[in-house]
């Protein structure tokens, strides 16, 4: 179904060595995405180098970026992340963002596609935070925890993925926790915007989907297998009210099981070789869902 090459990835955390330790506050998403994706970190033989993408605008609090492969033609992630603490309330909990194409600062370009409002923390909470950030030079994945929420994590992905249509260009996608408005906090609904239609006329939003959702699952550990069981997600795009298959969501697995809180399994735990492939994968939960995220690879 999908022509896609197994693309190596690179796992940013908040414990290593020289990491950025952020406080969810003004700006601590723009310094986890510059240090993983621009500067790097770390000193010696402990210096973790990024991911290479490149920084078009910078501001205090916000920062446009885009990845270095030639084939996203200028398109980009511009993440305002200025709202912290400014209502009280769970909008404090996000970062607005959005795709451009061509930027020209960092809310303007050729196309500006709809805000979208990605939540990172629970509610208004402002302590220190863990993170995590999985990619390559394509796209990446981003998960956040705070100690508010024993159930839910952040999460936002940006980049490339496999598609099934012919897509002229704009064939990246944003895929978050939140929503459009002031919708955005830790526990709200699993999003994707894409940065074009199918037919190019045009943004489109859609819907992260895989085997393991929609269903009323049996709490983890599943009694017939011990453990859990974990598929592929796939995104789908809305038209006319309607859904239809857009592509598959890199490195990414949601797991059919209700895991626990993460008290029992805590986030950023790291499972080795679930499948038989060697692979790590690096869990969290995400709308009520498990998930899992590959630490090694990725098909794109």
């Amino acid at each position: 179904m999908f022509n896609t090459t197994r693309t190596p990835v690179k796992l940013y955390k908040w414990d290593d060595p020289g990491a950025p330790q952020v406080s969810y506050t003004q700006g601590s998403i723009k310094t986890v995405l510059k240090a993983c994706l621009i500067s790097g970190y770390g000193d010696g033989h402990n210096r973790k180098e990024p991911l290479g993408w490149k920084i078009s605008f910078e501001e205090d609090y916000k920062a446009v970026f885009a990845p270095k492969d030639d084939e996203a033609e200028g398109w980009a992630l511009s993440a305002d992340d200025s709202w912290r603490g400014n209502t009280g309330n769970q909008t404090d909990s996000g970062a607005r963002c959005r795709i451009i194409l061509n930027p020209t600062s960092i809310s303007n370009g050729e196309i500006v596609n709809s805000e979208a409002w990605c939540g990172f923390s629970y509610s208004s909470f402002k302590g220190s935070g863990k993170w995590w950030l999985v990619g390559n030079g394509r796209a990446f994945v981003l998960v956040t925890s705070d100690s508010s929420s024993s159930r839910e994590c952040g999460f936002l992905y940006f980049g490339l993925f496999p598609s099934v249509a012919d897509r002229q260009s704009g064939n990246l996608c944003l895929g978050f926790v939140g929503g459009f408005g002031s919708a955005a906090y830790t526990g709200g609904s699993l999003h994707i915007q894409y940065a074009r239609s199918y037919d190019y006329l045009s943004g489109a939003g859609g819907r992260i989907v895989s085997k393991a959702n929609g269903y009323y699952s049996v709490k983890y550990p599943n009694p017939a297998t011990g453990g859990f069981c974990a598929d592929d997600c796939y995104l789908l795009e809305t038209a006319n009210s309607l859904n239809m298959l857009a592509g598959s969501l890199p490195g990414c697995m949601m797991i059919f099981e209700d895991m626990p809180t993460s008290n029992e399994v805590p986030f950023g735990k790291i499972f080795k070789d679930l499948d038989g492939s060697g692979d790590q994968y690096l869990y969290c939960r995400v709308n009520g869902r498990g998930m899992l995220v590959n630490l090694n690879a990725w098909e794109m």
